[in-house]
């Protein structure tokens, strides 16, 4: 953490290329993210310590915070959060419809699956006790009129619509230089986007499959 983040000058791009024009050589991408956020918690967890530590800052200002952190439900990976600024702007990016356009536009080909925590209405088929309630009582007028025995009609079905809330995978397009994984076991790395009321938290997960 000190070395990745601390270092705010720290270039990717000049390492790999020398080029000292490349757009992020002064971690750029990263600090970015107190344009909207006035504070900024980083919380990860190698899969070779058995502790977690959470990397602290501000906008603003020139110094941070390393802690041991008591964060019990990051197995393996990195959780970052940006506490959103109060402003109309920065809390636009609470809303999930908002992230979504954003990933489908700049991050659609990524190879990592991106989820985004999201709330959908969902169709489901329920008993209408009404109408069923209504067939019953028309069956058996009818079955004592013509002498008969009354029988259970089948009961009546309607549509409801339920609100659940998911990770849902955001860049399903993959691009044609994509190429069949091999067979055996790879890293599977995922991006989980969670919106908040005013925080927005992305978990940075990966584990071996098969």
């Amino acid at each position: 953490m000190t070395h990745s983040l601390a270092r705010a000058a720290r270039s990717f791009a000049r390492q790999e290329s020398g080029d000292a024009s490349l757009i992020g050589q002064f971690g750029v991408g990263f600090y970015s993210a107190f344009l909207v956020a006035d504070r900024v918690t980083v919380e990860t967890k190698s899969n070779k310590d058995d502790k977690t530590y959470t990397w602290e800052s501000s906008a603003g200002s020139h110094q941070y915070t390393i802690t041991e952190s008591d964060a019990s439900d990051i197995a393996r990976g990195t959780r970052i959060t940006l506490h959103l600024k109060d402003d109309e702007d920065s809390q636009a990016f609470a809303s999930s419809s908002k992230l979504s356009s954003l990933i489908k536009t700049y991050s659609e080909f990524i190879d990592v699956p991106i989820y985004l925590f999201d709330t959908k209405e969902v169709a489901v088929e329920v008993v209408d006790e009404e109408a069923t309630k209504k067939a019953q009582e028309e069956a058996d007028a009818a079955a004592k009129e013509a002498g008969k025995e009354p029988e259970t009609v089948p009961q009546r079905m309607k549509t409801s619509w339920e609100t659940k809330q998911d990770f849902v995978v955001q860049n399903d397009s993959k691009p044609l230089w994509t190429k069949s994984p091999k067979a055996g076991i790879e890293l599977d790395r995922r991006v989980l986007a969670r919106p908040a009321t005013t925080t927005l938290s992305l978990a940075l997960r990966s584990f071996a499959r098969r």
